[in-house]
């Protein structure tokens, strides 16, 4: 009888034994068909996101490449937003892509901008303590060096998040900005960089305006002819800082696949149309 009794009780504990390791069999391969699934979704979200980024650089590509062949047709804004609009959501593989370009010559250059400039800019986007913060821009300048980026003007305690937000969009680095440089087209900057500039030089007042009234400039003595013309006090240095062109352009596109696998490139280029070529000065950079 004990003989039977403990026969009985060894197999108990096999079945006991053989349902323990079924049981962890069954979740080490519950968790080893989850990790695989996870390995495998992340393998094709990776996936997606390197095609969305190739996608990206072929619509940058594609920007550039019509900038190039444009021969300078993209020089004032209307025509730059005309740009702009045929390249918003453009089917390419297994995406789209939307791209914008921007010219940079139309804004200030932070790196050679007056304090009196910053603070003509300041004061038009209605930016509180306007002399104190622009001469944080050009202390920060002196004890760190050339901005490398607009985007550091957040390295600047005396601005905070909003001011940085209002001024990032009229300033630039990549235009040289010195007297004689023709360095700011009046085709394509904003009024508020207009008048912060002519405001500067002490030109006479409503500049701004007439020249806004009277572009597009086909030619840079049209315009300086002008320049002369309705503000004469301006000396020639100041008057040929503003040109008609403009061969330096951020181009920033937008790829993405099904909706939601998402790449964002930026570049800078500078355009020579007479030796049809363009120079890269920053290509490029991801977000």
């Amino acid at each position: 009888m004990n003989k039977d009794v403990r026969k009985i009780a060894d197999k108990g504990y096999v079945t006991i034994m053989v349902i323990w390791v079924s049981a962890i069999l069954i979740v080490l391969s519950a968790g080893l068909v989850i990790y695989v699934s996870k390995e495998y979704k992340a393998l094709k979200n990776y996936i997606k996101s390197i095609k969305a980024s190739y996608i990206a650089r072929t619509g940058l590509n594609d920007v550039m490449f019509d900038v190039l062949t444009s021969r300078g047709g993209l020089n004032t804004e209307s025509a730059i937003q005309e740009f702009n609009n045929a390249y918003q959501n453009v089917p390419f593989a297994e995406g789209v892509y939307s791209a914008s370009i921007e010219d940079e010559k139309s804004k200030a250059n932070i790196n050679t901008a007056s304090s009196l400039l910053c603070k003509n800019i300041m004061d038009l986007l209605d930016i509180n303590d306007s002399s104190r913060k622009s001469e944080s821009i050009i202390r920060w300048r002196r004890e760190h060096g050339a901005f490398a980026d607009v985007e550091e003007l957040g390295l600047i305690s005396d601005l905070d998040i909003n001011d940085c937000f209002k001024l990032i969009p009229y300033f630039t680095v990549y235009s040289l900005g010195t007297p004689a440089s023709r360095s700011v087209n009046v085709n394509t900057a904003s009024k508020t960089i207009l008048k912060a500039h002519f405001d500067e030089f002490k030109a006479l007042p409503g500049t701004e305006e007439k020249i806004i009234q009277r572009r597009p400039f086909k030619n840079v003595n049209d315009l300086w002819r002008y320049i002369k013309k309705i503000s004469p006090n301006l000396n020639d240095n100041m008057v040929k800082y503003f040109t008609t062109s403009a061969p330096v352009y951020r181009a920033y596109v937008v790829a993405s696949i099904d909706g939601c696998y998402v790449s964002k490139i930026n570049a800078v280029f500078e355009l020579w149309l007479e030796k049809h070529e363009i120079l890269y000065l920053r290509y490029f950079w991801q977000e």
